[in-house]
C-alpha cells in the first residue's frame, strides 16, 4: 500500500468523523433549543400560577382579615 493511498485513507477517516461531530453538534443545539423552551414555558406556568395563588391569597384576606394567622389544620390539640 503506497504513502498516498494512506494519507487518502485517513484523510477520508478524519472528514468523516468531521461531519459526524457536526450532525452530533446540530442535534445537541436542537436539544438545547428544545430544552430552553421547555423551561420558558415552564416558568410562565410558574408565573401563572403564583399570581393565581396570590389573587386567592388576596381574595381569603379580604373575607377574613384573620386568615392570615389561622391555619385550621394546627388549631387541632393533640392528646
Amino acid at each position: 500500500m503506497s504513502s498516498l493511498t494512506v494519507t487518502v485513507r485517513v484523510w477520508a477517516k478524519i472528514l468523516k468523523m468531521m461531519d459526524d461531530n457536526k450532525q452530533l453538534a446540530q442535534r445537541i443545539d436542537v436539544a438545547i433549543q428544545s430544552a430552553s423552551q421547555e423551561v420558558t414555558n415552564l416558568r410562565s406556568e410558574l408565573t401563572a400560577n403564583s399570581s393565581r395563588l396570590a389573587e386567592l391569597g388576596a381574595g381569603d384576606r379580604e373575607r377574613d382579615p384573620l386568615m392570615e394567622n389561622h391555619d385550621p389544620q394546627h388549631n387541632h390539640h393533640h392528646a
